[in-house]
């Protein structure tokens, strides 16, 4: 995004781990571009959407078909996808959700969107 705006910039540090990516620009050491969910707002930051500059990302889940599921990774799907009903249906809850086919013929996937932030 830098490049097609014709900026430059210089990485210093990259850091890895939001806490230690927030507390970094807390202590003033530069700043950041992190995704929203990292913001508890708490910190002593100020945050800047960056919506108008960098692409909407999509996020998805993606499984086995007709595999078990975990009694934990059935519940993080249903909380995307209350629809969701168990092995066997995965392929119509990807389509629900995001629109389209399964990615592949042993694969669903269902997107949902997240938001970009700017610290500084």
């Amino acid at each position: 995004m830098f490049r097609q705006r014709g900026l430059g910039h210089k990485v210093i540090l990259d850091a890895g781990g939001w806490e230690v990516i927030k507390r970094f620009v807390e202590l003033g050491l530069g700043v950041s571009i992190v995704t929203s969910i990292c913001l508890a707002g708490r910190e002593l930051l100020a945050a800047i959407s960056l919506r108008d500059y960098f692409p909407q990302r999509s996020y998805g889940v993606v499984m086995r078909r007709g595999k078990q599921l975990s009694p934990q990774a059935r519940r993080f799907v249903e909380l995307m996808d209350p629809q969701f009903d168990g092995v066997g249906n995965e392929a119509q809850s990807a389509r629900a959700i995001s629109g389209r086919r399964p990615v592949a013929d042993r694969r669903a996937s269902m997107d949902f969107t997240g938001d970009d932030a700017s610290l500084g």
